[in-house]
């Protein structure tokens, strides 16, 4: 497989999270980041558009790939409840983390033939 200009998207989505967490950690005026709940609602939105822009036409295997993106999509939406809850930094930057590893994951999947790894 090869990558696509989906990924290139996806990729400046996440490269936008990354942006967004290091502001909020150092205490920037932005708008939209107010607070830990803004900002992992804003990162929730990021991963949910990155998820969007990576799968968008596709019809996925029923694969071990798949199993762990669900399975950290899921974690995703439990963080931002949590987060939502808890309005701490802690719950931004594990938002954060399954951002990341949900498109170091796809863009591995995109990258790795079909049975290189079994």
């Amino acid at each position: 497989m090869s990558l696509t200009w989906k990924d290139a998207v996806a990729t400046v989505l996440v490269a936008l999270a990354g942006i967004v967490t290091y502001a909020r950690i150092h205490s920037f005026d932005w708008p939209l980041i107010g607070s830990w709940r803004s900002t992992i609602t804003l990162l929730f939105a990021l991963g949910l558009g990155t998820c969007i822009a990576a799968g968008s036409g596709a019809n996925p295997a029923k694969d071990n790939w798949s199993i762990i993106g669900t399975l950290l999509g899921v974690f995703a939406l439990g963080i931002l409840v949590v987060g939502l809850f808890a309005n701490n930094k802690i719950m931004s930057l594990v938002m954060m983390s399954d951002i990341a590893a949900l498109w170091v994951l796809s863009t591995l999947h995109r990258i790795i033939k079909p049975g290189d790894l079994t």
